[in-house]
């Protein structure tokens, strides 16, 4: 048997003859367990179980929009911040940037609170 996780870098390529059809199928089957035509045949061949699928993490979808929203405004103020840094302001643009990243950090950990619950 083969170990699931492997070092070994793929860079070899197997080629096989079918018809769409069977394409078509096999890529099927490799949708239904969440995984690449490529690595479903790699698995079959060295007989190993198919894993499971990890379940999709469920986030609000609000608090979502909210942050996505949060975000963007922190980007345009990141820019504006950006643009109008002359050589007099360095030094607040530098303090204000630093307060925005840890007001990104804090949103972060916001959507990771959201998605675990």
């Amino acid at each position: 048997m083969v170990s699931l996780i492997s070092t070994e870098k793929l860079d070899a390529v197997l080629r096989v003859r079918c018809t769409v059809s069977h394409l078509k199928r096999w890529g099927d089957l490799a949708d239904e367990y969440d995984e690449s035509l490529s690595a479903m045949v790699r698995r079959l061949l060295d007989q190993l179980p198919p894993q499971p699928r990890r379940p999709l993490a469920t986030v609000n979808p609000v608090l979502l929009r909210q942050l996505a929203l949060a975000g963007n405004n922190l980007s345009q103020i990141a820019r504006v911040v950006n643009a109008n840094s002359g050589a007099g302001s360095r030094l607040q643009a530098v303090g204000i940037l630093t307060q925005l990243t840890v007001i990104e950090r804090q949103l972060g950990q916001l959507l990771r609170e959201g998605s675990e619950q």
